[in-house]
């Protein structure tokens, strides 16, 4: 099971886009302080409702996209466990390219809303919070939008739990996976994000910004949203270490890809990894008496310290011959002295 332990098929390509995603998307949770701290000579230093379009056009696509990505992984998770065969074989073309492609749809819909609130009166200065940006039709449309997505992924995991579930039972204890407790749980977990994360987040900015409506100066109004901001980072930051330290497969997946980029390292810079690593070589030659084998503990400790040749003489005696390797980078004196001890290691066995 190869292509699951490897962070380039199409789950581990989803989560990725997710976190960049959720990168850009939580500047915009936090873009009204920016504003508030831009330095202007005018006493209320407030954006240009086409200026704010811009950065928000941006912003707001990446914070979206968390949503639409979220789905996308919860469906994907789904699609493993019905269909593994289907799944398998369509991982290695561009099904992630086609689930990236239709999560993008929604939030090009929310530039849309930007566009028709905020460039009806382009040059009007405002605050560029979350709510003066949508307006009030805007935040209704959205927090309703986000909340289908957001339930909609919590009902593919219920899905997948009932699967293994039933699996699970259906086996009556003849198939015992050790990590199927750590999967249980990981998912308890993500569900727990989900619904009282995000959801409650998004809830929560909704009722704020109804309570508040479009008084961006508001203090209650502004530390309000601030705590729901660090709220919704504080669970958006836990997701993803969830699936790793929860996942055995996924923690496979990690350890192979810092392989990969240790060896990527190495071939993109051999000089800096090449000059400063010395290698020490002894030879060590075992030739047993007549009539006496060699001892089996020689053989092994010569295919400890290197690569070994073994070999049998014309007159029927056995012999092994060790290459004894040490590779240092604290300059040839200690390499040579390191070198010497493996071979006084060889030649003690040899004397017993």
């Amino acid at each position: 099971m190869d292509w699951i332990c490897s962070l380039h098929n199409a789950c581990h390509i989803l989560i990725a886009l997710q976190r960049l995603s959720s990168i850009f998307g939580f500047f915009q949770l936090f873009l009204p302080l920016s504003v508030l701290l831009w330095p202007s000579s005018d006493q209320r230093s407030f954006f240009s409702n086409s200026t704010c379009f811009c950065f928000q056009s941006v912003l707001f696509t990446f914070l979206v996209n968390i949503f639409t990505l979220m789905f996308a992984i919860g469906f994907d998770r789904l699609l493993c466990v019905f269909f593994p065969i289907w799944y398998r074989k369509r991982n290695a073309k561009f099904y992630s390219a086609v689930l990236f492609i239709l999560s993008v749809l929604y939030p090009l819909y929310t530039i849309y809303l930007l566009y028709t609130n905020l460039m009806a009166q382009p040059n009007d200065k405002t605050m560029c919070t979350m709510g003066s940006s949508l307006g009030h039709d805007g935040i209704i449309i959205a927090t309703f939008a986000n909340i289908c997505i957001i339930y909609s992924s919590v009902i593919c995991y219920l899905i997948l739990y009932a699967k293994l579930k039933w699996d699970e039972r259906k086996a009556n204890g003849k198939t015992v996976v050790a990590s199927q407790p750590l999967i249980f749980k990981s998912i308890s977990l993500i569900l727990l994000l989900q619904v009282v994360g995000w959801s409650g987040g998004i809830i929560a900015f909704f009722v704020v910004s109804i309570h508040f409506g479009d008084d961006d100066l508001n203090l209650q109004k502004f530390l309000a949203d601030s705590v729901i901001n660090c709220f919704i980072s504080v669970c958006g930051t836990f997701e993803t270490p969830v699936l790793f330290f929860h996942s055995s497969e996924h923690q496979k997946a990690m350890r192979k890809e810092w392989r990969n980029i240790v060896q990527l390292v190495k071939k993109c810079f051999p000089t800096t990894f090449g000059r400063n690593n010395k290698i020490g070589t002894a030879v060590v030659l075992v030739v047993s008496r007549p009539g006496k084998p060699t001892p089996n503990r020689i053989i092994q400790s010569a295919h400890c310290f290197g690569s070994t040749q073994i070999g049998r003489s014309n007159n029927g005696t056995l012999s092994a011959v060790g290459l004894a390797r040490g590779q240092f980078s604290s300059g040839w004196h200690h390499q040579q002295q390191q070198t010497a001890a493996s071979a006084d290691k060889i030649n003690q066995i040899l004397t017993d």
